[in-house]
């Protein structure tokens, strides 16, 4: 498969990376363009990838192209590449840019995949929701699916589910990443140094996501069962109710949502 980068970001590096490792494609059969040629140089030399200025160039050498581009300059970009694209599959990871506006923007007869990836992906733990445009058929949706399946976890989803999936798991990892800066936090209040509090929050949300993914527990019954009666983890619940952590977390994602729709019109 020659897969295509253009846009040569962190999300593109985690991929590349991801890709190669995972022997979905050899080095030699993908490109990357970038209109920093710092960022194409780095690649370059890092991945031992062909990577150049020339988004066009990158087009024409490849049978799956990923616009690893930004809401904010995804659809002029898309307008200047080449109209020549029969049987190429496009990839869009732009957030909040609807499959249709990008769509407008390419030949008739080009197929789009909608995809909404995390920062996760850097380390392989990616969660990636998956969308067809218009002319995307099975094959593609399956090719998306073995691209971003080499960097975590991909689940299919109807387009209208994706302002949500950009709420949930597009902003997730920095309610995580807070989360697990608060409980360090708490440990070197505690007496703890800051070195080994970080480390173990971050380890103990860790294992809590593999025990709910690899159980198929609810989070519920697995909290419950940490939970003493009269013990110290359930005092520890009762002040995240008080303080509104729960609600806070559902309100993040809320407003999160909403933000994405914003974008999108």
């Amino acid at each position: 498969m020659k897969i295509g980068f253009v846009g040569g970001g962190k999300l593109a590096e985690a991929l590349i990376k991801g890709l190669i490792q995972a022997g979905v494609a050899k080095p030699e059969e993908i490109a990357v363009s970038d209109i920093d040629p710092g960022r194409t140089e780095l690649l370059g030399d890092e991945y031992s990838v062909r990577s150049t200025g020339s988004n066009t160039d990158v087009v024409k050498t490849s049978d799956t192209v990923i616009l690893a581009l930004k809401p904010n300059v995804i659809l002029p970009a898309v307008r200047e590449l080449p109209r020549e694209t029969t049987g190429k599959l496009f990839i869009t990871v732009a957030a909040g840019i609807p499959s249709s506006r990008v769509e407008s923007c390419l030949p008739e007869d080009a197929h789009l995949v909608r995809v909404m990836p995390n920062i996760n992906c850097a380390v392989s733990a990616s969660c990636t929701a998956i969308c067809n445009g218009s002319n995307a058929t099975e094959d593609d949706i399956r090719t998306a699916e073995e691209v971003f399946g080499a960097v975590g976890l991909t689940f299919r989803v109807e387009e209208t589910k994706m302002d949500a999936v950009t709420a949930l798991s597009g902003s997730g990892p920095a309610y995580a990443f807070i989360f697990i800066e608060a409980l360090s936090d708490g440990g070197v209040l505690h007496g703890l140094p800051r070195s080994d509090a970080t480390r173990m929050a971050a380890q103990t949300l860790l294992g809590a996501a593999k025990m709910v993914l690899e159980t198929g527990l609810h989070p519920a019954e697995l909290k419950d069962r940490v939970c003493s009666p009269g013990g110290t983890t359930i005092a520890g619940v009762r002040s995240l109710e008080n303080g509104g952590f729960r609600s806070s977390a559902i309100e993040a994602v809320s407003s999160a949502h909403r933000r994405s729709r914003e974008l999108s019109i």
